[in-house]
């Protein structure tokens, strides 16, 4: 018994001196750290830092114990443990604040360098991957004929988007805002974001090229594309549902709670077509026919006949294979709906409701006329985004809208930064020699 008394004194002894000797190096630590910290981040340091004089003060009056309690309750610590979770904790904050540091550096240090200069090397990067740049990094070319031999894609787009114009000639020689309009809406809604294989011309096996000026946007270009798509067919089905059901629920044209048993069969809708890859081409269209129909129950107010669900499963796979005439129709309405928003200028929608001009927080203007930059605050994409949704809701898409929106801004971004990159320099002078050809 003596022997186990002389061991447990020893001990306690041991931890003693271990919270003597680190602690007080700990809290000096803890206290620098306060002082970078946030004042709301901080108080729970502070906490600590008081917590921990308290044990010092306790182990320095000579009490000697082999639990340490803190922060007025009830549980104890092990000297050890304590000293590892302190350590620990305040190791995670530092890496926190550290963090901060890193982003406000990013904010406000790289980030104006990059808006400030980041145009300039997209340019330069663009100008060096298709050999159009000089010694002296500017353009190596004399004229706007040896770029369309540089950028043939690009060249061949901008004729096409000539042909296809509803603008004169005249007009789009002599306004360049209509020869903005005309690259946002025909060239990158009509021609590339809805491009759909040559159907318009008869030619099924017409494949989309992509103009160098948009390469490095592909990654994009084919998750608008995917987007659309599954938007289309999705709503083509639930109006398929709803027509089957009779019609009392509006659910693709209205932004109105469903009923939550309708709600719940439209998600399981949403959730099946989701998992295209996990399944064969049959197996995918059973389940999703299956989907349809019991959402089209949920909705109906009998239940449906045999004849009507074979009916609803005979459209569900004619338009999962794009074979249903309501398709062409409701790919035509999202289209339009991308037509207005990509040239959607929110000066004018503030016309009429008394608000401050939007702009970037850098001065510069939403509206994306070629020569100019565009961009958009977290006005402006507020603005934008309210708008878009009631457009999808107003077409025939509210199932989809929220996410059809943020597509949709997605792709305003997208050729809004091709014009400011490259429309002054040369896609605006090459519509012009379209004109004249």
């Amino acid at each position: 018994d003596d022997a186990d008394d002389d061991g447990s004194i020893n001990n306690s002894k041991y931890l003693e001196l271990t919270v003597k000797a680190y602690l007080p190096h700990i809290i000096k630590a803890a206290m620098s750290l306060a002082q970078l910290e946030s004042e709301d981040r901080s108080e729970t340091t502070s906490a600590w830092i008081a917590d921990a004089r308290r044990v010092v003060e306790s182990f320095t009056e000579g009490v000697t114990t082999d639990t340490i309690y803190i922060g007025g309750g009830g549980g104890g610590m092990k000297p050890l443990p304590y000293l590892v979770c302190s350590v620990t904790y305040l190791q995670i904050k530092a890496q926190m604040c550290r963090a901060d540091v890193a982003d406000f550096h990013l904010s406000r240090t790289l980030a104006p360098r990059i808006q400030a200069l980041g145009v300039p090397y997209e340019r330069n990067v663009f100008y060096r991957r298709f050999r159009l740049m000089d010694h002296n990094g500017g353009m190596a070319v004399e004229n706007i004929t040896s770029v369309t031999e540089k950028l043939p894609v690009t060249w061949e787009w901008v004729k096409g988007m000539v042909q296809k114009s509803e603008y004169g000639v005249d007009e789009l020689r002599q306004s360049e805002e209509k020869r903005v309009k005309l690259v946002q809406a025909v060239g990158w809604v009509d021609s590339i974001l809805f491009f759909r294989g040559g159907e318009d011309n008869g030619n099924s096996n017409e494949v989309i090229r992509i103009p160098e000026v948009l390469m490095q946007d592909v990654g994009n270009i084919h998750s608008i594309r995917d987007a659309t798509r599954v938007a289309v067919n999705g709503s083509a089905l639930a109006l398929h549902a709803s027509t089957i059901a009779g019609g009392n629920i509006a659910l693709t044209s209205s932004d109105q709670a469903l009923p939550a048993h309708v709600e719940a069969r439209k998600k399981n809708l949403l959730g099946v077509m989701a998992q295209r890859a996990a399944a064969s081409r049959d197996l995918y269209e059973n389940r999703v026919a299956e989907a349809v129909v019991e959402l089209a129950e949920a909705m109906a107010t009998s239940p449906l006949s045999t004849t009507a669900v074979e009916t609803l499963t005979s459209r569900t796979k004619a338009t999962m294979r794009g074979e249903d005439p309501v398709i062409k129709l409701l790919d035509n309405r999202m289209k339009e709906v991308f037509r207005g928003m990509v040239v959607w200028n929110p000066q004018t929608a503030q016309a009429t409701t008394n608000h401050i001009p939007v702009q970037m927080k850098t001065g510069r203007s939403i509206l994306g006329v070629i020569g100019e930059n565009s961009g958009g605050s977290d006005v402006f994409r507020t603005q934008f985004l309210k708008e878009a949704q009631r457009e999808f809701t107003r077409k025939g898409f509210s199932i989809y809208a929220s996410d059809l929106s943020q597509t949709c801004l997605m792709a305003t971004k997208v050729i809004h930064l091709m014009c400011l990159l490259y429309g002054e320099i040369f896609i605006s002078k090459m519509i012009l020699m379209a004109c004249s050809d």
